[in-house]
């Protein structure tokens, strides 16, 4: 809460694409929210994080009950996961005051040619596995039949006897 009568929040975060791996460009939209009584001037948002790219937005003013995105576009060029340092400045009766937050994102390691081949691998033996299974299961009900074939021939011998 900033005051008695104004507040700020981050009413919500967007990561796009939503797991990020090593080389994406992101584009992280955060919304903020003026849940308070009066208009909120010279909103800036500025996002600490550890990449190349934009860390601060501008929104300028939002009214009471209204939000308004601030839009970060960086390139994820390591792995991990990160706490990032979210500070919303904006002029207020006192001059300018600040709230800070933070956010967090996760970047993958970016897909290797190894790990799409142990996919294709686990493919492979999950198809294996089946095939094999419906040849037992065909054979199994080939003998069965077999058998049944034989016990009915069976029975027919003793009824001529």
């Amino acid at each position: 809460m900033l005051d008695k009568k104004g507040s700020l929040n981050l009413a919500s975060v967007k990561v796009d694409p939503v797991i990020p791996t090593v080389g994406d460009t992101v584009e992280l939209t955060m919304r903020i929210e003026n849940s308070g009584d009066r208009t909120i001037n010279s909103i800036r948002v500025y996002a600490d994080h550890p990449f190349k790219g934009v860390k601060e937005a501008f929104i300028g003013t939002l009214d009471p009950d209204e939000d308004g995105p601030a839009v970060l576009t960086f390139i994820a060029d390591e792995a991990g996961e990160y706490e990032i340092p979210v500070t919303i400045s904006y002029i207020g009766d006192f001059g300018e005051e600040q709230v800070e937050t933070s956010i967090n994102v996760i970047v993958l390691e970016s897909e290797s040619g190894a790990g799409t081949a142990v996919i294709v691998l686990l493919v492979l033996i999950v198809i294996g596995g089946l095939v094999y299974y419906n040849y037992r299961t065909k054979k199994s009900k080939d003998e069965i039949i077999k058998q049944l074939m034989e016990g009915s021939n069976n029975s027919a011998k003793n009824k001529e006897e």
